[in-house]
């Protein structure tokens, strides 16, 4: 699993034409400097649901514009109900338009 921080903060930066750093993530998001850090530099570094919200809505990008490298699910069987349904709750959409996401091919 690799997180596609360093894209995020790229993009973002040329949209908003000002340079982004972890510290301007860091006091939006709430995210360490040091968890931001992590997950730029190094595959497979575990981090909360939360932070994978907190990030999804500071960049306004979907789990899978964040997250690349795994297996895509192809089923909703082979998702975690329980992850779909805190998701959905705290980004308040429904479980199916949650899982047309998760699925797509974005």
């Amino acid at each position: 699993m690799k997180y596609n921080l360093r894209n995020l903060i790229y993009t973002k930066s040329i949209t908003d034409n000002k340079k982004i750093t972890y510290a301007d993530i860091s006091e939006k998001t709430g995210i360490s400097i040091n968890t931001l850090s992590k997950m730029s530099a190094r595959k497979d570094t575990n981090v909360t649901v939360d932070t994978v919200i907190k990030l999804c809505q500071y960049f306004n990008c979907t789990p899978n514009e964040l997250i690349s490298g795994f297996e895509q699910p192809t089923s909703y069987s082979r998702i975690s109900k329980g992850l779909v349904g805190e998701l959905c709750d705290r980004l308040g959409c429904s479980k199916e338009d949650l899982i047309k996401i998760l699925l797509s091919d974005q």
